[in-house]
C-alpha cells in the first residue's frame, strides 16, 4: 500500500478559550499547553503579538519525560510574528505537549502550526 499523509493545521484566535477544533490547549495562568493527540510531523509554527505592546514568550517541548526549551526570552513587538519552527521539520509522538509561555498572565496570541499526521504504509 501506498504511503497516505494528512496534511492538518492548527489554528487559534486569541488562545486562551479551551478547545479548538478538535485539539485541546490548555491555559494556566500565562502559559498555554498544545499535547499531540497522535504522531505528527510539525512542519510550521508560528506565534502573532495580537497584544497593543511587545511581549516575550519561550517555547519548550516535553517529550519521553524530558523537557527542552525551543525558544526562550524572545520579544515580539506589537503585530509581528515570530516564525517559531520554519523550513526544518519536528516529530512530536501522542502525549507530546508543546508550551508556551508568555511574559505576562493576561496576554493572548494567535497560533499557527502546519503538520502532517497518520501516515500509514
Amino acid at each position: 500500500m501506498a504511503p497516505v499523509s494528512l496534511f492538518d493545521r492548527f489554528i487559534a484566535k486569541d488562545v486562551g478559550d479551551g478547545a479548538v477544533e478538535d485539539y485541546t490547549v490548555h491555559t494556566s495562568g500565562a502559559t498555554v499547553e498544545f499535547t499531540a493527540p497522535s504522531d505528527l510531523y510539525f512542519l510550521q509554527f508560528d506565534v502573532s503579538n495580537i497584544e497593543t505592546t511587545g511581549i516575550q514568550i519561550s517555547v519548550e517541548v516535553e517529550a519521553g519525560g524530558k523537557v527542552i526549551e525551543w525558544v526562550s526570552s524572545v520579544q515580539i513587538p506589537v503585530g509581528a510574528t515570530l516564525a517559531v519552527l520554519e523550513g526544518q521539520k519536528a516529530v512530536l509522538l501522542a502525549g507530546d505537549k508543546i508550551r508556551l509561555k508568555c511574559d505576562t498572565s493576561g496576554k493572548k496570541v494567535d497560533l499557527f502550526a502546519s503538520f502532517i499526521k497518520e501516515v500509514n504504509t
